[in-house]
């Protein structure tokens, strides 16, 4: 990603750009020329054969009233080719949603939407999956196999490292004398 974004701007604005989107800084500019540099050749998107899938995935628990059953948790999915930039604004190409309804697994319901939707192959088509710690979510490799790569969103990994500074923050006044 630094490198693709080195070849279209500077050093400097592929630094920033990957500090804005990861949400700290991953490396200076000059690591980035090293990395242009040490580059044999980066391959143009023609060349490339496999085509990625952005999925986002999350369940919404709806509590029944005046019911035996607590309630439900609706699994949903949205789904996008990339961004695609306009001035300033920054949208999602091709998005489209995905609501699990029925008795089959969630993954394979999900797996017909993606062939009807996007054509999916699962020998081209690499999918990154961002949701929660879930365990549905983290299923998907299981399901998938290689051709998916299952994370935590940022909204989550940003949560956790608060949970965690705050852990040892208080460790480290409990300690301090």
């Amino acid at each position: 990603m630094a490198l693709e974004m080195a070849t279209q701007g500077s050093y400097r604005k592929a630094s920033h750009a990957l500090k804005q989107f990861l949400g700290y800084s991953v490396m200076s500019h000059e690591s980035v020329r090293q990395r242009v540099l040490a580059a044999q050749s980066v391959p143009s998107p023609s060349e490339t054969s496999q085509r990625v899938l952005f999925v986002e995935e999350d369940g919404l628990y709806t509590k029944f009233q005046r019911s035996s059953k607590r309630g439900k948790e609706v699994k949903i999915a949205a789904v996008h080719e990339g961004w695609s930039r306009n001035g300033k604004r920054t949208s999602l190409v091709n998005k489209k949603h995905y609501m699990h309804k029925g008795k089959a697994p969630f993954w394979e319901g999900f797996e017909t939407f993606l062939l009807d939707q996007y054509g999916y192959d699962p020998k081209q088509t690499l999918l990154i999956i961002n949701g929660d710690g879930a365990t549905w979510i983290q299923n998907a490799r299981e399901h998938f196999g290689a051709s998916a790569f299952v994370c935590l969103d940022r909204f989550h990994i940003a949560k956790e490292s608060k949970t965690c500074f705050t852990i040892i923050r208080a460790i480290v006044r409990y300690v301090k004398p």
